[in-house]
């Protein structure tokens, strides 16, 4: 029977090993594991691009030998499975950013040309009346760009 996990985490503690809380949380040995070189989202994506090809090769060259016995098989396709399934969800938010960035970079383009407009087809009264209603449209913009990247 599957166990909560409060439940596995006392299992895991009294056995003297890390909870799957403090794993969660980070363990000492996190820093073992990242690569150096992954120090932004664009690093992250060529260090994912490079596990999935290295797993997926490795797993043609097993498959081609008729190495479906050989005792990494198993693991060899689960972690090429785990890196696919990472690289599609990855690429997926980084298309998701993109396309925000898009959106609000376009809505910027637009109030700056209203603006630019107001300016030179409008009174001075009703002008500064009008760009301030562009420049709070621009802010807004502006803030969903950033809440869109973070």
């Amino acid at each position: 029977m599957l166990k909560d996990r409060e439940e596995l985490d006392k299992m895991l503690k009294d056995a003297g090993l890390f909870t799957i809380t403090q794993i969660l949380d980070g363990t000492p040995m996190d820093s073992m594991h990242v690569c150096a070189e992954v120090v932004d989202l664009k690093t992250f994506g060529q260090w994912l691009s490079v596990q999935r090809e290295k797993f997926l090769s490795t797993k043609a060259r097993l498959e081609l030998a008729n190495k479906q016995d050989d005792e990494i098989y198993e693991w060899i396709m689960a972690h090429s499975a785990v890196f696919h399934s990472v690289s599609l969800n990855f690429k997926a938010a980084v298309k998701s950013e993109a396309d925000i960035r898009q959106e609000c970079l376009q809505e910027v383009t637009d109030s700056l040309y209203a603006l630019s407009k107001t300016y030179k087809n409008n009174d001075k009264r009703e002008g500064v009346q009008n760009a301030y209603a562009h420049v709070v449209g621009l802010k807004n913009s502006t803030n969903k760009l950033t809440q869109g990247l973070s």
